[in-house]
């Protein structure tokens, strides 16, 4: 089953100067640095069959825009 969550892409200079950050710790599995996000909510596993209803449900989502700052 899918796990879907809602979330923002980070500019790609802004993921690459975070995955310059990345490292130090052996063993570790580091995420590339295309797949950056800023996850807003995690829905979960659902259905295949519910994935439509999910899509159609964000499309009629409607925000004003917003500046966010990552320090």
């Amino acid at each position: 089953m899918p796990r879907l969550f809602t979330g923002i892409e980070i500019p790609p200079d802004v993921s690459e100067r975070l995955h310059l950050l990345s490292g130090g710790i052996p063993d570790a599995r580091w995420t590339k640095a295309e797949n950056y996000h800023v996850t807003l909510t995690f829905i979960g596993e659902v259905s295949e069959a519910q994935i439509d209803d999910i899509d159609e449900a964000l499309a009629g989502v409607d925000s004003e825009s917003f500046d966010l700052g990552i320090e």
